[in-house]
């Protein structure tokens, strides 16, 4: 038991630990005599004589106890005990922003994000008024009551309080909140604090952050490339967000702090304006080559996601790079390119006949452009006689390849780097192949399950009519991939490996690329701010989840294996304690009854199907009509054999691309 200076009682039991950093532990507790909980804030024990650190607690309380307003977290006071400080704050009953996101039975209304940006904007006006600012607003440091209102936390905290999070956690990280002249080492002012509240709109309005960053690189690189990446536009991530919401949101998130709005206030107004701001684009505000390459800390490359994977073990062998492929060569032998005395621009050779149509074009030049260029050259007479000359050299030299390859048979002698060129050519421009399918015969089935070791979202059981289908047998693969887009690189050993870190988006297009390359009607498109599946199409899609877990099942009813094919994990998929955390190339494991391989582990399998409960669903065989996150199926190489069972359900942000995560392809069957 203590006292502070004001003479209260603090005695405070201990319920449970609410979260730890690297220097903090706060903690929910109960007062001894009102029973009233509150949160209790003090600084690790290992740290707990550090005077910078308890400086900095005092620091949060007395900014805390200024701050007067329903929408900030109260700050009761400081106290000690055992030589260690402790700040005393109400607890709110509710969840923080970052637990509601993951959180995918919420349902997300643009009326309900506009209540909760009015009450933080409250929040942080009165906190301007009083010349605090935040500096740190991210989806951690907004709690939101069990009645839906939001409460700002965390005020008083460093400007760079994001370098002792931990590099290796998953979830979006408060650095990516950050304002640019924050990052960059600048003070927070303002206008920082609406740079963070434009990224937090966004994030609960889209469901990911504004910027396409590469999520393979370490957070500090991520950020560095949204300062250079425009905002996505919500059409085209398949969010219906009003576009006078998207047009104010944009403007706060400008680079140039002097162009996003002159104040907190300002924006609220704009909010409730509900008027289309012009939208110019973002890169204007500064160059590229203003921003630093240098960070302020290195961090360990690690992906985002939603999904929380299990520990996967560490490469045994560091992997050997991947040579950048050659150029493209066409078929036959390319011809060497002729003598140019001036700068004439050349035709490039024509694309393979076994190139896709939706390939990049090579830069050809019409022969329009070309025609009117040595036209209207004021040298056109020197280039001409070069044009001339060159063609002559070059009938020359085609002459002579002819003369001793084509004319003198299997003698020809060929270039000592000729074989590595064609291998390259084999590996990248692969010809297209239909997908192979196994039919499955509809009927009427149960999914879900309600046996021993199922989770409470695989029941209660859902009935559903699922009508005949093809599916493929193996997973897709890297080579299958590359059929569709051939600047995919993987090295050669892994061609037969499940194709992954592609997001649910990224499969969309693959399935309507390959559905056109086979002249099949595509089934996706693009409609009212949302995809949508015509299901009558004879094109490949995804499996919805009632197509896969009936054929994950051998099409059996009742009587099925635990996991696809046998009750055995081992036999039929590959999991963290059989494969050492690595994917396998498809079809190694033994099939299903169906002669399906690998729907038990090896890749998590990406599935049509919003996420939701069964219960309530109006249409059972396409899903929910929305949701926030995606299903995925059937378990992977660096999961447990829990998540290989047949009625398993995960699932993931449809943006998300993981190095566990791929799918398989169905069509029509009726």
């Amino acid at each position: 038991m203590s006292f502070d200076s004001s003479g209260q009682d603090h005695a405070y039991t201990i319920i449970k630990t609410l979260h730890r950093s690297r220097l903090f532990v706060v903690y929910l507790a109960k007062h001894f005599i009102s029973q009233e909980y509150v949160v209790l804030k003090t600084i690790d024990s290992q740290f707990a004589s550090d005077p910078r650190l308890n400086e900095r607690l005092e620091n949060e309380m007395r900014l805390g106890t200024k701050l007067n307003c329903p929408h900030v977290r109260k700050t009761r006071g400081m106290f000690s005990e055992g030589g260690k400080n402790y700040v005393v704050y109400d607890y709110i009953e509710g969840k923080s922003l970052s637990e509601l996101l993951e959180n995918v039975s919420i349902s997300l209304a643009t009326d309900m994000v506009l209540q909760w940006l009015d009450g933080i904007l409250d929040g942080i006006i009165t906190a301007h008024y009083l010349g605090i600012t935040h500096g740190n607003l991210n989806p951690s440091n907004i709690i939101i009551s069990q009645d839906g209102k939001p409460y700002i936390i965390g005020f008083g905290k460093p400007v760079q309080d994001w370098m002792n999070e931990d590099p290796n956690q998953t979830g979006i990280q408060a650095l990516m909140f950050a304002a640019p002249e924050v990052f960059l080492g600048g003070k927070p002012d303002p206008a920082a604090d609406i740079y963070s509240i434009g990224v937090l709109a966004y994030l609960i309005l889209c469901g990911k952050l504004p910027w396409a960053v590469d999520h393979r690189h370490s957070i500090h690189t991520q950020k560095q490339e949204s300062l250079l990446k425009p905002v996505l536009d919500p059409e085209f991530i398949g969010r219906n967000v009003p576009r006078w919401l998207y047009s104010v949101i944009h403007k706060c998130l400008r680079i140039d702090p002097q162009r996003r709005f002159l104040s907190v206030a300002e924006l609220k107004e704009a909010l409730s304006a509900k008027q289309e701001i012009r939208i110019e684009p973002i890169q204007t505000d500064t160059p590229s080559a203003d921003i630093p390459e240098t960070k302020p800390a290195p961090q360990t490359e690690v992906p985002i996601t939603d999904i929380k994977p299990e520990p996967v073990p560490e490469p045994k062998h560091e992997p050997e790079p991947v040579p950048e492929p050659e150029p493209y060569k066409p078929e036959p032998e390319p011809e060497p390119e002729p003598y140019k005395p001036e700068p004439e621009p050349v035709p490039q050779p024509m694309p393979r006949e076994d190139t896709p149509a939706t390939a990049e074009p090579t830069g050809k030049q019409p022969a329009e452009t070309f025609g009117y260029d040595k036209k209207h050259s004021p040298h056109s007479g020197i280039r001409r006689w070069g044009l001339i000359m060159g063609l002559a050299i070059l009938f020359i030299i085609v002459f002579s390849i002819f003369k001793y390859t084509v004319f003198s048979g299997p003698k020809r002698v060929k270039s000592d780097i000729k074989p590595q060129q064609q291998e390259e050519v084999h590996t990248k421009y692969i010809p297209n192949q239909p997908i192979k399918m196994v039919f499955v015969k509809g009927d009427s089935i149960m999914i879900g399950s309600t046996r021993r070791g199922a989770e409470d979202n695989e029941s209660p059981l859902l009935g559903v009519r699922v009508p005949s289908f093809w599916i493929s047998p193996y997973e897709i693969t890297n080579l299958q991939w590359n059929m569709v887009y051939p600047d995919h690189n993987y090295d050669k050993d892994d061609e037969q490996l499940p194709v992954t870190d592609i997001s649910f988006l990224d499969v969309l297009e693959y399935c309507n690329e390959k559905s056109i390359m086979e002249d099949l009607m595509p089934c996706y498109d693009f409609l009212g701010g949302a995809y949508v599946c015509n299901f009558s199409a004879n094109g490949y899609r995804l499996p919805t989840e009632a197509e896969w877990e009936y054929a994950a099942k051998g099409h059996n009813k009742n009587d099925y294996f635990t996991y696809s094919g046998s009750d055995d994990p081992d036999r039929v998929g590959w999991h963290k304690d059989n494969s050492d955390g690595y994917l396998q190339p498809v079809g190694q494991k033994e099939p299903n009854e169906l002669g399906l391989y690998d729907m038990s582990g090896n890749a998590y399998e990406w599935v049509w199907n919003w996420y939701g409960k069964y219960s309530g669903q109006a249409k059972p065989y396409e899903g929910p009509r929305s949701g926030t996150d995606r299903v995925i199926r059937g378990g992977s190489s660096t999961h447990d054999v829990s998540k290989m069972r047949v009625t398993s359900r995960s699932h993931a942000k449809q943006f998300t691309n993981n190095p566990f995560l791929g799918f398989r392809l169905v069509r029509n069957g009726e």
